[in-house]
């Protein structure tokens, strides 16, 4: 599995930077502001195959939060994104013959399309969750709120072009209600509640198989080949990503200790601590956070007991559990479920 680091050059400003930078201009920022503290000038954008790194890329979030003082920026940067921004991709995308195909290739060509995120898909009975976690380690809060708010308005404005409607969707996502909230309500709709524990998009199935109109499989691989996209690229992902999800396939049945974790990925306990911490992240946290996911998951809904998660997730016993998800959360598994209760 090839991955990247957090300093390397792989996301092309093209796509993310151009369209962020012109739209702070036109705020009366000066470009090279809002590049200030990366290797690039705003002339150099002109460059068709410029790339940066994903570091870089969460300075100018950091530099146009804090020199435009709008609220709209993210979303209209998703809202942009598809289909202009997306080269033959977007043909792709446009000749998928339902939504699941559209998210499968969200996924396969995660690089490309959002490098900073990536999807878990969980399922319950008729709806199919979409798990959001960062693929980069780390990031500040303002910065995940950029973030969230960029790809849902994306992914949300993609499914509203190809269905001609938006189709009911909830979204839960992990901080305090904003004070721009009719942002959300224009962008990415009202079914949204804030202050969660999981970042996390529900569809029911039906929409995800629905035939949609106008669609070519012949034209959809002409445009992946068109696209130049080779297969070591569709699987390159962030190397925090890659041991979040060495975690997540392994959580239920296997050793997911530090150590195997290490041998996994062909280096030693130490290596493997340092580039974490290359990332702001440690094995611990990324432990917590994915058995606190899966958890909760687990709780809200299958309204699995407590005996069962803290059995899967490989605790000794279930005051471990209990424990660990004060820790996590504040709350006690059933205040933690209580409190969900009442919410909705």
């Amino acid at each position: 599995m090839k991955t990247f680091e957090r300093q390397d050059e792989i996301v092309l400003c093209r796509q993310f930077v151009v369209v962020l930078v012109d739209l702070a201009k036109q705020s009366g920022v000066h470009p090279d502001k809002i590049l200030k503290g990366t290797r690039c000038f705003y002339q150099d954008l002109e460059q068709a195959n410029l790339t940066i790194s994903t570091a870089e890329y969460l300075t100018i979030i950091d530099n146009t939060l804090r020199l435009t003082n709008r609220d709209d920026l993210s979303f209209i940067l998703g809202r942009k994104y598809f289909p202009s921004q997306l080269g033959q991709l977007s043909q792709a995308f446009l000749n998928c013959k339902n939504l699941l195909e559209m998210l499968k290739l969200c996924q396969l060509f995660q690089l490309q399309i959002f490098p900073f995120l990536y999807i878990e898909v969980a399922k319950t009975d008729n709806k199919t969750h979409l798990l959001f976690n960062s693929a980069i380690g780390e990031i500040s809060t303002s910065q995940q709120t950029f973030l969230y708010e960029f790809v849902l308005s994306a992914m949300i404005g993609a499914i509203k072009y190809r269905f001609g409607e938006l189709i009911p969707m909830t979204i839960k996502l992990p901080y305090k209600q904003v004070d721009y909230i009719e942002q959300y309500h224009v962008h990415i709709g009202n079914k949204v509640s804030f202050d969660q524990q999981l970042a996390m998009l529900t569809i029911e199935d039906k929409y995800l198989t629905q035939a949609l109109q106008d669609c070519s499989q012949s034209l959809k691989k002409i445009a992946l080949q068109d696209a130049r996209i080779i297969r070591k690229e569709k699987y390159m992902i962030g190397f925090v990503q890659a041991v979040s999800q060495f975690i997540s396939t392994r959580l239920i049945n296997y050793d997911v200790s530090l150590e195997r974790c290490a041998v996994y990925f062909a280096m030693s306990p130490a290596t493997l601590k340092r580039k974490l911490a290359q990332h702001k992240t440690s094995y611990q946290i990324l432990l917590d956070k994915i058995r606190c996911q899966q958890a909760i998951f687990a709780m809200m809904e299958h309204q699995y007991n407590n005996e069962y998660i803290a059995h899967r997730l490989q605790f000794n016993d279930v005051t471990n559990f209990r424990r660990a998800f004060k820790r996590w959360t504040g709350m006690t598994p059933s205040a933690f479920r209580a409190s969900s209760a009442v919410l909705s």
